[in-house]
């Protein structure tokens, strides 16, 4: 878990220590003093934050902030990225580079939701991140009702799952990739 004033660089460092590729973030005490929420209850969940949230953010301050324009060389982009620019923004805090890639389910609703339901409804295929990026959300956190967050379920841990349980899937695991219409159609970039 990240918290809401961590820095860009105790984030980085938090992932690479972990070697994992985006945590939720949370309000830590004081940010939501006066908003309903429980006493002496858990941060207040804000989002995920990915090392893709943190390296756009830095590739969009750079290329506003430092006039690179429609092509830089890499020696540009290095410069930049190494010099004031790339250190202040190492030291912006967590809530002003907030993603989305990751959703939220309640723990009681595990006993009642299928891994169809979660895929289709929000878990992993929703669409995230600003007006019209779209694309699927990568993760959902399962909180308890006190709004504790117990467990991460990536879209890894779905193919695993699909993997360890091949026999109880009939014919669908050695069905061509034509056959059920992947990879096939515009890449979109």
């Amino acid at each position: 878990v990240l918290y809401h004033d961590d820095t860009a660089r105790d984030a980085l460092r938090a992932l690479a220590q972990k070697g994992i590729l985006s945590a939720p973030v949370v309000a830590d005490e004081g940010l939501l003093d006066g908003l309903d929420r429980l006493e002496g209850g858990p941060a207040q969940y804000l989002g995920f934050l990915s090392v893709g949230d943190l390296i756009g953010g830095l590739c969009r301050e750079a290329s506003r902030c430092a006039g690179l324009g429609a092509h830089p060389s890499p020696e540009r982009w290095q410069e930049t990225l190494e010099g004031p620019l790339g250190e202040r923004f190492l030291e912006r805090k967590l809530i002003t580079l907030l993603g989305n890639d990751g959703g939220l389910v309640w723990q009681g609703a595990a006993d009642t939701t299928s891994l169809l339901e979660l895929c289709e409804s929000g878990g992993l295929s929703a669409p995230h991140g600003p007006p019209g990026s779209g694309g699927p959300a990568h993760r959902v956190a399962v909180f308890d009702v006190s709004g504790y967050i117990n467990a991460i379920v990536s879209q890894s841990d779905v193919v695993r799952f699909l993997h360890d349980h091949q026999a109880e899937m009939g014919s669908l695991p050695s069905k061509r990739l034509s056959d059920l219409g992947i990879g096939f159609g515009p890449v979109e970039c």
